[in-house]
C-alpha cells in the first residue's frame, strides 16, 4: 500500500544547502508562464543522458504538463537527428510551434573560474533557451563606440556572450557614421568612454531615449590628463544624475586589501534583490561616485560604500603611489550606482545642476524611460566580470532597463567548490584572532593552571 501511494503521489525533499537537486525559483517562474506546449527532444545515445536526462524530467514535472520530454538515440534514429540538424550526441532541441532553439553539449559547461573546473550549467542553458523560444521578439542592445569605449568583441567579450545567452542581439553603434539610433534598439550601453560625445551625438541619444528606451552608463574615473566628459555629463543630468570627479577609496569594505577596489553594499532594488538574497558580493575596481541633482527623478541607489570610504581627486591619483586621504577629502558613504525611472506621462521640468542640462527636454515633453548609472566599467571586463555577482548585476541592469524584469541570470551550481570572498577587514580579523588571540588564550590558561598548581 505504501509503495502504491508513493508511486501515485511522489514527494521529494532536497536537503542540500545549494538546492542542487531542485529547480531554481526563476526557472519555475518561467515554466509557470508557459502558455503553449513545448516539446523538448534530447538526443542521447542509449543510457548516456546522465544529469541532463534527470533535469529534463524536472522541467516536465514543473511545467503543468506543457513541456513534453522525449529522449532519442541518434544512432538508432539518424533520420530524426538529421531532420533537427543534430550532429553530436548530447544536443537538446526545444520546439514550440514553428519556432526552435538548440542547446549544444558545450553550452552545458560553465566557464571555469581561475584554478577551477567547469561546472554543470544545464539549468542555465535550458532556461535561457526556453526564454528565447517563448519571448515575442528578440531585444536589441547596442554598445556605443567611437570614444574609446569598451569593446564587445574584446575586453567586454564575456559580457557580450552573456547578453546573447540571455536572448539579446548585441551590436556596436558609432554615431559618427550612423544618422541615428535605430528605432528597433531597446537599450544603448555607454561603457567606459575616454573621450567626450559630440553635441550631435548627445541630441541623438537624448531624442531616442525620450521614447521610453533604456540606457546604461558605465563611466570610469578620469585618468590624469584625461579629457573632460562635459557633454556626457550634460546628457546624464537629463536624468537628474551627475558624475563626481573622484576615485572612491574604501578601507572598510574592499577586495583583498585593495582599498581602491570597494566591495559595496546593496541597496534594495529589483536589480540587486536576488544578489543580496544569494549573498553574492560585487567587486568594483576603480570607481567614482554619483549624486542626484534632480529631486523629481524617481532614483534608487543600487550600490553604496561603507561609512569609512573617502574620495580622492581622480586627477591626483598616480600609478604605483599610495593613495592617502587629505584633510579636504570627502567622506562616505558614497553611491556608486543608481537606477532612475521617469514615467512616460511625467512632463520634463528644468533639470537642476547646470544651465542647458534640460535644453533637450522642453515643457510638456515626456521624460526618458529607464536608465542605470554606474561609476565604473572595469567591474564588467573579462578579468573581473565572473567574480561573484558582477555579471549578474550587469545582466539584471540591462533586463531592468529594457523592462524585461523576468530576465534571468542563473549561476551554475558548483558541485564541490564553495567560494568565500573576504574583505581586507575580514582577513585582518582572522589574522589577529588566529595568530595572536588564540595563542594568548592558551598561554593564559596554561599560566592559570601552573599558578594554581604552584599555589596548591
Amino acid at each position: 500500500m505504501a509503495n502504491v501511494l508513493v508511486a501515485r503521489h511522489p514527494v521529494r525533499w532536497d536537503f542540500t544547502q545549494t538546492r542542487a537537486f531542485s529547480l531554481s525559483e526563476a526557472t519555475r517562474e518561467v515554466l509557470a508562464h508557459l502558455e503553449q506546449p513545448v516539446q523538448a527532444i534530447g538526443f542521447y545515445e542509449y543510457g548516456q543522458s546522465g544529469p541532463m536526462g534527470d533535469l529534463l524530467q524536472e522541467y516536465a514535472a514543473a511545467s503543468r504538463g506543457l513541456m513534453q520530454v522525449t529522449v532519442v538515440d541518434p544512432v538508432t534514429q539518424p533520420a530524426l537527428a538529421q531532420h533537427y540538424q543534430v550532429v553530436q550526441s548530447g544536443t537538446v532541441i526545444l520546439e514550440q510551434g514553428t519556432r526552435r532553439e538548440k542547446v549544444d553539449p558545450w553550452d552545458l559547461a560553465s566557464e571555469p573560474e581561475p584554478a577551477d573546473q567547469p561546472g554543470f550549467a544545464g539549468e542555465q542553458a535550458l532556461t535561457r533557451a526556453l526564454v528565447r523560444l517563448t519571448q515575442e521578439r528578440q531585444r536589441l542592445v547596442y554598445f556605443l563606440q567611437g570614444h574609446g569605449e569598451r569593446d564587445p568583441q574584446g575586453d567586454f567579450a564575456q559580457a557580450r556572450r552573456a547578453l546573447e545567452a540571455e536572448g539579446y542581439l548585441v551590436r556596436s553603434l558609432n554615431l559618427a557614421t550612423e544618422p541615428q539610433i535605430p528605432d528597433t534598439a531597446d537599450a544603448v550601453i555607454v561603457a567606459g568612454p575616454h573621450r567626450d560625445l559630440a553635441e550631435r551625438e548627445v541630441r541623438l541619444v537624448s531624442d531616442w531615449a525620450h521614447t521610453g528606451k533604456g540606457l546604461i552608463f558605465l563611466v570610469d574615473p578620469l585618468p590624469a590628463g584625461g579629457t573632460s566628459l562635459a557633454n556626457l555629463g550634460q546628457l546624464m543630468r537629463q536624468w537628474g544624475v551627475a558624475l563626481d570627479d573622484n576615485l572612491v577609496v574604501d578601507p572598510g569594505r574592499n577586495y583583498l586589501f585593495d582599498a581602491a577596489t570597494p566591495v559595496p553594499e546593496y541597496a534594495r532594488h529589483a536589480i540587486t534583490g536576488k544578489l543580496e538574497d544569494d549573498n553574492l558580493v560585487m567587486v568594483m575596481p576603480g570607481t567614482r561616485s554619483l549624486h542626484l541633482t534632480d529631486t523629481a527623478a524617481a532614483a534608487s541607489p543600487l550600490l553604496v560604500t561603507s561609512g569609512q570610504a573617502w574620495a580622492a581627486p581622480a586627477t591626483a591619483v598616480q600609478p604605483g603611489k599610495a593613495i592617502r586621504p587629505q584633510p579636504a577629502s570627502s567622506r562616505g558613504p558614497f553611491t556608486l550606482a543608481m537606477a532612475v525611472e521617469f514615467p512616460d506621462s511625467q512632463p520634463a521640468s528644468a533639470t537642476a545642476g547646470g544651465a542647458g542640462a534640460a535644453a533637450d527636454s522642453g515643457p510638456g515633453e515626456p521624460r526618458p524611460g529607464k536608465a542605470v548609472f554606474v561609476g565604473s566599467s572595469a567591474f564588467a571586463v573579462n578579468d573581473t566580470v565572473r567574480i561573484q555577482g558582477n555579471l549578474d548585476f550587469l545582466l539584471n541592469a540591462v533586463n531592468w532597463a529594457t523592462s524585461r524584469e523576468d530576465g534571468l541570470s542563473i549561476r551554475p551550481r558548483p558541485a564541490l567548490r564553495r567560494d568565500l570572498t573576504l574583505t581586507g577587514r575580514d582577513i585582518t580579523l582572522i589574522f589577529w584572532v588566529s595568530v595572536a588571540l588564540l595563542p594568548l588564550l592558551v598561554l593564559a590558561a596554561g599560566g592559570m593552571v601552573w599558578w594554581r598548581c604552584r599555589a596548591g
